[in-house]
């Protein structure tokens, strides 16, 4: 149901290679939180990404995996809770994409999610949220 309802939503892919693209670093570790269906990462996978997604959701997940199980074997969905995740490792980009950050409705659970990207990512990573800010307010 969810990737019938955003079937036709490309502006924040077109986003997301974009600035992907920019960073310096040839072959690149990419952290998507709240990656759910996979959506994004179908897209922008590649031959010089190496992309791991965490979602909560067991069935999201499972799909998203489903539609990256054969794109250059570098990519994989996890099920983590965005406020508590430890992966040990670290990424050179780190997003949490499309509103996925309004899905915290405490401070202390935005607080805990920020620790953990801070906890993931390397020295000169980026981290980049997609929150949407109606305008006019």
């Amino acid at each position: 149901m969810y990737d019938d309802q955003y079937a036709n939503k490309i502006d924040d892919i077109v986003f997301w290679k974009e600035i992907i693209s920019k960073y310096p670093k040839q072959e690149k570790r990419i952290l998507e939180i709240g990656a759910g269906t996979g959506r994004i990462a179908k897209e922008i996978i590649n031959e010089s990404i190496y992309y791991t997604g965490i979602d909560k959701s067991n069935n999201y997940s499972a799909v998203g995996n489903k539609k990256i199980e054969n794109l250059h074997n570098r990519g994989k969905i996890l099920n983590f809770d965005m406020a508590s995740f430890n992966l040990n490792t670290t990424f050179d980009i780190i997003f949490i994409p499309f509103n996925t950050l309004l899905h915290l409705t405490t401070e202390k659970d935005i607080n805990r999610c920020f620790s953990c990207v801070r906890m993931h990512m390397k020295k000169e990573a980026l981290f980049y949220i997609d929150v949407f800010v109606p305008n006019p307010l």
